[in-house]
């Protein structure tokens, strides 16, 4: 029941090495080259199998041509593939025969008529919001003045826009007479999800958005950063999505403290804009996140979540 993360390489440079969970490598000075065509098998040492097969539950092989350098190796180990991978086998599907190959080789694999496929990534728990009558209420009293980042991760959905006009999955605000704050939620009159920052007194000149890219399919996994930084003149609204800038738009200062009222996640206060997606975590970070910071911190998010995005 323990996973492994194994690297196997050969090449004429670095010669044999194998590294198993980020360990000092084991190497044999032979630089003989790896024979060139014939298939390429997972799961077994003969096509078709022998009774030489393995016994397990295999996930994201990657396969490249190239000698790895140290911090490739180092880079695997964190999830992070060579961007020359040729092919990567995720094995996420979860039905039908074919395992698609995400990288540029495209070779797609068919499985066998014994494979079959398993839960091999943690199923995260999840809060489930149905955008009915769902909501979940944070603390009072959380201070959103000055640069903050707002966290949210997990399984966006596509079906908003035939379900009612709004929906909030994650809302930061004062008292409801003073709608002064931040938060990500889907507004059909502007056709899309946004990163929200609203000044004081609703609607008005004085709100921020920046537009979030839609998801791809119901249930994709998704982490947002959404930025309000007044470490920079003139202050400005961020979003970044799955790791990787998105958009930004000039901001004002900030000034207001939440000290009454509540933190939402699926509405708006109490009984409005309902919300059907199901967050994982979700995060309110004192500071403006960079680029580098979104990117460093979304990979983290990743590999302890589990999510198979690809940073």
């Amino acid at each position: 029941g323990q996973w492994y993360h194994a690297i196997f390489s050969v090449s004429d440079v670095n010669a044999v090495r194998m590294i198993v969970d980020n360990g000092t490598p084991i190497t044999n000075s032979d630089t003989t080259a790896v024979p060139n065509g014939g298939d390429f098998v997972i799961g077994d040492c003969a096509d078709p199998g022998f009774d030489t097969g393995f016994k397990g539950v295999i996930a994201d092989v990657v396969v490249g041509t190239d000698d790895l350098t140290t911090s490739e190796e180092a880079d695997l180990y964190k999830g992070q593939r060579p961007t020359d991978a040729v092919n990567i086998w995720m094995f996420d599907e979860g039905r039908g025969p074919i395992a698609y190959d995400r990288g540029s080789g495209g070779n797609n694999g068919t499985l066998d008529s014994t494979a079959t496929w398993a839960w091999g990534r943690v199923r995260q728990p999840v809060l489930s919001l149905d955008g009915i009558n769902d909501r979940a209420t944070g603390s009072t009293n959380v201070d959103i003045s000055g640069s903050t980042t707002l966290v949210w991760v997990g399984k966006m959905k596509s079906t908003y826009n035939g379900l009612s006009t709004y929906h909030c999955p994650i809302f930061l605000r004062g008292a409801t007479t003073v709608a002064s704050g931040i938060d990500i939620y889907y507004r059909v009159d502007y056709g899309g999800l946004l990163w929200y920052r609203t000044n004081q007194g609703g609607p008005s000149a004085h709100d921020k958005y920046v537009e979030i890219p839609p998801p791809s399919a119901i249930d994709d996994y998704y982490i947002i950063f959404g930025v309000h930084d007044e470490d920079v003149s003139p202050p400005e609204n961020r979003v970044y999505v799955n790791g990787y800038f998105v958009d930004s738009v000039e901001a004002e200062r900030l000034t207001y403290t939440v000290t009454e009222g509540d933190v939402s996640v699926g509405s708006i206060y109490t009984t409005l804009y309902y919300d059907p997606s199901k967050p994982i975590f979700i995060a309110l970070v004192d500071g403006a996140f960079d680029n580098k910071h979104a990117r460093i911190y979304a990979r983290w998010l990743n590999d302890i979540f589990n999510l198979g995005l690809t940073i």
